[in-house]
């Protein structure tokens, strides 16, 4: 099953699992909440810059995580769609605008070998779906 990632104000179909600390106001109603994967506010508050962060984040949260149960969790609470987990930085993402979904995408790639990818679109995401369906 495909991965994706993405921001609250970029996706807003099905398959949403927010992975941070809340939701924005006014998120559309079918998204589920996976605490585990949400930084700590003093992860947040405190990283000086993203390699700092990026250590604590490593460390702290997902070191104490099992990928495959983490997976499975998420498979679960996507509902029989492909899991898009929700932050709310907007892509696109780089030095200057990262966000911890990205380490996500990279532990569960290292840990299990599955491609997580930056959702941007049903035909561009998921070429085999359905225009206005991720199924």
């Amino acid at each position: 099953m495909q991965i994706y990632t993405s921001s609250w104000s970029q996706h807003t179909g099905p398959g949403r699992v927010g992975i941070c600390s809340g939701r924005p106001r006014g998120a559309p109603a079918g998204y589920r909440m996976y605490a585990p994967l949400a930084p700590g506010w003093d992860i947040i508050k405190t990283s000086p810059n993203q390699t700092a962060y990026r250590a604590r984040y490593f460390g702290e949260v997902l070191a104490n995580l099992d990928p495959q149960k983490t997976l499975d969790d998420l498979i679960k609470l996507a509902a029989g769609h492909p899991p898009v987990l929700l932050c709310f930085e907007k892509a696109p993402l780089h030095d200057g605008n990262w966000c911890h979904r990205t380490m996500i995408g990279e532990w569960l790639t290292d840990k299990l070998g599955i491609e997580v990818r930056e959702w941007s679109g049903l035909e561009e995401s998921n070429p085999t779906c359905k225009v206005g369906t991720l199924l």
